[in-house]
């Protein structure tokens, strides 16, 4: 049998859609790579690793192991204080919302019947429902309000999360 470059013979035919194949599995989930693995037997593949519940492979290769304690030092860095020192989170301080508010209420626009109020660069109307961003300690909580009245020197507010309406005033700054 001659052969020509370029030709591919019977077997490396086959190689190459064993290959193919192979290839195929790989990149398929677990149900297609089961039909295809029963469709494949016959050709004499065989699979190397076992599936496991969740879709991986497991490998043969043992894990290895770490336990650290009191006594364990890092070889790199033996004089390294680093497991020694435990982090202390602290629990922030729960928001005030009124009193926030109240920090936050820059005034009352307007004369007469037709006033508006300035909450953190927010302007309220009554009967208007808005989302007030309100800062504190690092903390950013976005409070929803509704106004009911504005007053000369004062805003009535119903805050999500209290039963009654809240009446804030302007301190003097």
């Amino acid at each position: 049998m001659r052969r020509f470059p370029g030709k591919l013979t019977r077997q490396s035919r086959l190689l190459s859609a064993v290959s193919l194949l192979s290839l195929l599995i790989a990149g398929c989930s677990e149900a297609k790579r089961a039909s295809v693995a029963n469709a494949v037997k016959p050709l004499g593949i065989q699979r190397t690793a076992t599936p496991i519940a969740d879709g991986k492979q497991a490998s043969a290769r043992p894990r290895s192991i770490f336990t650290v304690d009191d006594n364990t030092r890092d070889p790199f860095f033996p004089k390294s204080k680093r497991r020694t020192l435990v982090a202390s989170v602290e629990k922030a301080p729960p928001m005030e919302i009124p009193l926030l508010l109240q920090a936050e209420f820059e005034g009352t626009i307007g004369s007469g019947d037709h006033r508006i109020a300035v909450i953190s660069n927010i302007m309220l109307e009554p009967g208007r429902q808005t989302v007030i961003p309100l800062h504190s300690g690092g903390q950013e909580r976005r409070v929803s309000v509704r106004c009911r009245e504005v007053y000369r020197n004062a805003v009535v507010l119903e805050v999500q999360g209290y039963p009654e309406p809240l009446t804030i005033t302007r301190t003097q700054r």
